[in-house]
């Protein structure tokens, strides 16, 4: 026997789009009451009609249809809170209800009360066992707890209710793939793919999958045929090219990462790795390029200018890598390793006062700090100022330790200075 609800909402019997949740609510009922009556099937045996209960059960389906269709509406408008005591009005009325059982639970999850959630789908489960989406909601609400073996047991009863729903299928395949289950996620993308060979993201998570398990020619074929289906899918660009880096194919990746910035002009990570793969092939020129464009963008602004920094460093451009680090701190001058990048630009370039200062400025707290004062003692040194280098490797150990690099280091400034006994005995400790 059907419940309320269902008898209410099967065929075209009433406009629920006609409702509007604000219609006097005494004036609505009244005008469903009269509706019901006339459409509503009648199931009394002949002979023994009773007029009083046809009203009492047409204004118990009036009720039921009000405050579902008002429920609706407040859930559209994003009034959750007020949705679910509706839908609980509802329930008073028609306990045996699937579906309201099921709409409750979704949006008991969607304010995240879980337990709520769970306990109304899975009456919703025992009204009706042949109803996917419950299952689906569930196994949503499982994996958002990382409790992934429930999750991925209801996806497999939704599938097997439904199997024509294709979510589900994405969904527990990428639950298989985060549990290292590849060849169980494998073939439920397949299965999802068998729908529509096209589908962007079966491949593109077989792709993943095929990464995964470092099989990346595998993998950059089915990345190959996501573009193939959606030119603008930046991340399968980027997954290509990286597939391409793994397999050694510098080339090649170049080529991916060009033909994605051609869909997507400006995307941040297509830039990066292209960045990246210049510079590990020692491409100077055009990575200092590609990180120019990125130093255009406000996301990655500092990123860029440190990146473009150590490029002109390498290339000995010390005006240029001047020029990034400072403007790197003008608006975060606590950045103390742009700082030692600075001074050390500073002293190759050849301006040493300039270097001395930006090397005193890094505290002792900083994780530059050691290799500033090393600095330090290495233009004291070659200045003759040989008391003051041998202050800044003691400040240096003060900080480390009396690691066997200071102490060398130590030694040769006593030795510069003519303390030959004290030379040779911190020599030779350091030995020890």
């Amino acid at each position: 026997m059907e419940c309320a609800t269902k008898q209410l909402l099967r065929g075209d019997q009433l406009s629920i789009s006609s409702i509007r949740y604000k219609t006097a609510r005494l004036a609505f009922i009244s005008a469903i009451i009269a509706l019901t009556v006339f459409f509503a099937p009648i199931n009394v045996p002949a002979g023994t009609h009773d007029a009083s209960a046809d009203t009492a059960d047409a204004q118990d389906q009036a009720e039921i249809f009000y405050y579902f269709t008002s429920a609706q509406l407040q859930k559209k408008d994003g009034n959750i809170a007020e949705a679910i005591a509706l839908y609980k009005k509802v329930l008073k009325l028609d306990p045996n209800s699937a579906l309201i059982n099921a709409d409750l639970g979704q949006l008991y999850f969607m304010t995240d009360k879980n337990d709520e959630a769970i306990e109304a789908l899975n009456k919703a489960i025992s009204l009706d066992p042949k109803y996917a989406e419950p299952h689906a909601i569930l196994a949503e609400i499982y994996s958002t707890m990382d409790d992934d073996k429930n999750a991925a047991k209801h996806y497999a009863m939704a599938i097997e209710i439904d199997p024509k729903n294709t979510k589900n299928y994405l969904m527990l395949g990428i639950i298989y793939a985060k549990a290292k289950e590849y060849d169980k996620a494998t073939a439920t993308l397949e299965k999802l793919a068998a729908f529509n060979p096209n589908s962007i993201m079966a491949n593109y998570y077989l792709g993943k999958i095929e990464s995964e398990r470092q099989r990346h020619s595998k993998a950059a074929e089915y990345y190959q045929k996501v573009i193939e289906a959606n030119p603008n899918f930046a991340n399968a660009y980027i997954d290509l090219g990286m597939s391409y880096e793994q397999d050694k194919m510098p080339d090649k990746a170049i080529e991916a990462y060009k033909k994605g910035l051609e869909e997507n002009p400006g995307d941040l990570m297509l830039l990066k790795r292209l960045s990246y793969i210049y510079l590990y092939q020692k491409k100077y020129k055009e990575a200092a390029e590609v990180i120019e464009e990125l130093e255009g963008k406000a996301e990655t602004r500092d990123e860029a200018r440190l990146k473009a920094g150590l490029i002109y460093f390498e290339i000995k451009n010390y005006d240029k890598a001047i020029e990034k680090f400072t403007r790197i701190l003008e608006t975060t001058p606590d950045q103390y390793k742009i700082r030692y990048y600075l001074g050390a630009s500073y002293e190759e370039k050849g301006d040493i006062k300039a270097a001395e200062i930006e090397f005193s400025r890094i505290p002792a707290n900083d994780q530059s700090y050691v290799e500033a004062k090393i600095h330090l003692a290495y233009i004291y040194e070659r200045q003759g100022r040989l008391d003051d280098a041998i202050t800044q490797i003691k400040e240096a150990q003060d900080a480390k330790g009396e690691t066997p690099e200071l102490m060398r280091l130590l030694a040769s400034a006593y030795k510069a200075r003519k303390d030959y006994g004290e030379a040779v005995a911190i020599a030779e400790k350091a030995l020890k």
